[in-house]
């Protein structure tokens, strides 16, 4: 029977990802990729979203990977559409999120010869991929669908268990591309051999645990120190995590320190997380009387500088626990950084410590962090909304339970990391803090709203919301009812908090860039229902509106960035003069 070959080939391969647990593919136009594209249109079992931007599209489906926590496949035509993948591919691996990179490619024969739109995408991703594979022109002998077979098998085994992260195939294609152009004729034996094939595979679902002599190591340490500290990072944690390391936190008498991006503090406000630290670290009096013996870190590095500094000069024993052993140090000296899925590292720990009767240290760090707690809510309360210190904490408490909140970089997931507060509405908070990129945010949100079904709400920044105005695009194509809170400082505000912002003559135009746009415009382009915020009723009233409709919105508040830099440094000196009143 008369077939094309290009298309079998395809086939085959998108029906393998889907018994790998692909649901969702993210393509973009092209022409050599259509053989692909066709395999996956008439695939019944996966989601298909048509992007045109690549870029977009790449960060569109890292947030539908991050809300289902699955492999998303992404599919690009050849040349340099390839490329503008690369950022998001460079989040997924940093964040080890099963991303499934599908790039199409002419025969490897034309490389570097001048064909058209032909660029060499061998490996392209090579610093940023758990996995390259350069899949050859599809060949009609069932050696080369085993081999194909065996290929895919690999890839979804390192992407999803042995080394998550995302995994790129190049898949050289040469022409007819279409489906119902016939080039060559495959024996009815050989399709049902090539049907049988995808059938069957195992993958390792184990879970690591650290070597016994580090752990006899740590528990050590721990049973002769009565102070010490557990700092949680960003990382993608279950509830289970957040029941274990309270328990060990409750046997160790060691308080938590959270990380705001770390998101635990929005699923529990047991009293032994704490969330001021980033301001009461900045305290030398109370560093000098409350350095702890041992840190134990999980997950990532701190997003907090002042947390990074004090990690950095303590001179006490300090390890970092992660799935993968991947050094989150950001220069700390660690005394181990221990491969362990950290529900196991908790629970192994725990059963071999002593108890710590002693509950000084640990109260003593929870009764100061209730202190600033109420000095800080009254702080807040007495700003207005231009002001921009307290527009996160009022959308936090606006938001039902079960919400997704994604809190873009530069200002907004520092004022979270300064002002957070704990709440048990178990709000789902996704960051995008692999590599701190301002790009790709809005599409990240985008991909998270349009998998999870909850109420979805961005806080973005307007040089980052600029970065990514094609992700808007995508959000009124698939009507994705995605809230969006634009703090509009009029540029790059973050920098006004470094040194450089004392280079007068050069900080406005290559530092801060305003950009002077009417994003009310923007709104209207894409069809979003835009409302202008002057004060926080009006935030809440219109958050209320938008996620009870399920609307495209966007809230834009115009803020002074320099009155908002004064109240920062303001609220720091008032912590440390209060932590250091009765010290």
């Amino acid at each position: 029977m008369s077939h094309n070959l290009n298309y079998i080939w395809s086939k085959f391969i998108v029906d393998q990802f889907v018994q790998f647990g692909v649901k969702h593919v993210c393509i973009s136009p092209g022409s050599r990729n259509t053989p692909l594209t066709t395999a996956f249109a008439e695939n019944k079992r996966i989601k298909k979203y048509v992007n045109i931007d690549e870029r977009s599209s790449a960060f569109f489906a890292l947030g539908i990977a991050k809300a289902v926590n699955q492999p998303v496949a992404l599919l690009t035509t050849s040349g340099t559409a390839t490329a503008n993948l690369y950022p998001a591919i460079i989040e997924a691996y940093l964040q080890r999120i099963p991303l499934i990179i599908c790039t199409a490619d002419r025969p490897a024969q034309l490389r570097n010869t001048g064909a058209n739109q032909t660029i060499n995408q061998n490996n392209l991703y090579g610093n940023h991929i758990r996995l390259f594979k350069d899949i050859a022109l599809p060949n009609i002998k069932l050696s080369a669908f085993i081999s194909i077979h065996k290929n895919i098998s690999k890839a979804f085994e390192i992407a999803l268990h042995e080394n998550c992260g995302p995994v790129h195939f190049n898949f050289q294609f040469d022409k007819p591309l279409e489906k119902s152009t016939y080039d060559c004729v495959i024996p009815s034996e050989l399709l049902k051999s090539i049907s049988e094939l995808s059938t069957s595979f195992t993958v390792d679902t184990r879970k690591y645990s650290a070597k016994n002599k580090i752990l006899k190591d740590v528990v050590s340490k721990i049973n002769r120190s009565g102070k010490g500290l557990i700092l949680v990072g960003w990382d993608n944690y279950s509830k289970d995590f957040i029941k274990e390391i309270i328990k060990l936190s409750d046997k160790t008498g060691y308080p938590i320190l959270c990380d705001g991006a770390s998101g635990i503090f929005l699923k529990s406000n047991h009293k032994n997380l704490i969330v001021n630290h980033p301001a009461f670290l900045r305290s030398s009096k109370f560093v000098e009387k409350y350095s702890p013996k041992v840190v134990i870190q999980f997950g990532n590095a701190p997003t907090s500088n002042a947390m990074l500094d004090f990690l950095k000069n303590l001179k006490s024993y300090k390890v970092a626990v992660n799935s993968f052993g991947d050094r989150k140090d950001s220069g700390v000296n660690f005394a181990y950084t221990i491969t362990s899925d950290p529900i196991l590292f908790c629970s192994e720990i725990y059963k071999k410590i002593d108890q710590n009767k002693s509950r000084t240290y640990l109260n003593s760090i929870i009764e100061i962090d209730n202190r600033i707690e109420k000095m800080k809510n009254s702080f807040l309360r007495a700003t207005k909304v231009y002001e921009e210190v307290n527009i996160l904490e009022q959308v936090f408490e606006s938001l039902p339970k079960y919400s997704n909140v994604f809190v873009s970089n530069s200002l907004p997931i520092r004022d979270l990391e300064f002002f957070k507060s704990k709440s048990n509405k178990n709000i789902n908070l996704f960051v995008n803090r692999g590599a701190s990129g301002i790009d790709g945010i809005t599409s990240t949100a985008a991909g998270i709203s349009v998998a999870s079904k909850r109420p979805t709400v961005l806080i973005t920044g307007d040089l980052s919301f600029f970065h990514d105005t094609n992700g808007l695009h995508i959000i009124k194509k698939y009507k994705i009812p995605l809230t969006i809170i634009l703090i509009n400082n009029g540029g790059g505000a973050i920098f006004g908090m470094l040194p450089v912002v004392k280079e007068k003559s050069i900080f406005d135009e290559y530092f801060f860039t305003p950009l002077n746009l009417e994003f009310s415009q923007l709104a209207k382009t894409y069809q979003a229902k835009y409302y202008s915020i002057k004060s926080f009723d009006s935030l809440t009233k219109k958050l209320k509106v938008s996620l009870t409709n399920r609307d495209f919105s966007l809230l834009e508040i115009k803020t002074d960035y320099r009155k908002a830099i004064e109240l920062r440094k303001k609220y720091f000196r008032d912590v440390i003069q209060l932590v250091e009143k009765d010290l």
